[in-house]
């Protein structure tokens, strides 16, 4: 099943500064918990030539993998991940802010799973201001690209996810398919259609219902399977 295979490929308005993760990736209240990122970076993975940062492939995996968790985590569209600036994450209260359709604004929280994998990733971004993109091209890229600093786009988020699922051995990896995944796991675990609605921001219930009738057709399926007077053929 499409949700399935998506579980194998995982393998704006100034705010307040203490929403910045910057200082937050100092003061991250999980951080005793989280792996030493020097560790996974030297103290020079960060090099400037000619004015342009170079970063180390640590840098780019790091990006992907936060790409792939905030996909997953919080279902939102590839419009809104490309669009998303670093002040947008608040690692403290574990949201982020996303302008979506018709400039609408919205908070969508996220796992603390998912928050220790960007606090990784903005550990190893100190050097850029808080109005840098969360994604820069740079992100996407098999190479070092310096150049490419201006934001991820939609193109660029189709590639790497295509890359990132061929080298998981899944077929058709593309952004809506992380958004549908979150939607039906989302109703399967016990999620309501409402708050789902506003997460997903969609105006109307319609699109949802469709997700909910997808995990009611899961639900009836494994009822079949599972009902005693079936199994006991009573």
């Amino acid at each position: 099943m499409h949700t399935a295979n998506s579980h194998r490929a995982h393998d704006h308005a100034n705010r307040d500064d203490h929403t910045h993760p910057h200082s937050q990736v100092r003061t991250d209240p999980d951080a005793s918990s989280h792996p030493d990122v020097s560790a996974n970076r030297d103290a020079n993975s960060q090099t400037v030539t000619n004015g342009h940062t170079h970063h180390c492939p640590a840098d780019r995996i790091a990006g992907q993998c936060c790409i792939i968790y905030l996909l997953l985590d919080t279902g939102i569209r590839a419009s809104e991940l490309c669009s998303l600036v670093i002040r947008d994450v608040d690692l403290k209260a574990r949201h982020v802010v996303v302008m979506g359709k018709g400039d609408k604004e919205r908070q969508i929280p996220f796992d603390s799973i998912t928050g220790q994998v960007l606090w990784r990733y903005l550990a190893g971004r100190k050097a850029d201001p808080v109005s840098a993109p969360l994604f820069p091209a740079w992100t996407a890229a098999e190479r070092d690209c310096p150049d490419r600093r201006g934001p991820l786009d939609a193109r660029d988020l189709y590639h790497v996810l295509q890359r990132i699922g061929q080298r998981a051995g899944v077929a058709d990896v593309h952004p809506h398919r992380f958004r549908h995944t979150f939607a039906i796991q989302y109703l399967r675990n016990k999620g309501d259609v409402y708050t789902l609605q506003r997460i997903l921001g969609h105006t109307t219930l319609d699109m949802v219902r469709r997700y909910l009738a997808i995990a009611q057709t899961d639900i009836e399926a494994a009822h079949r399977l599972a009902s005693p007077v079936a199994n006991w053929r009573l």
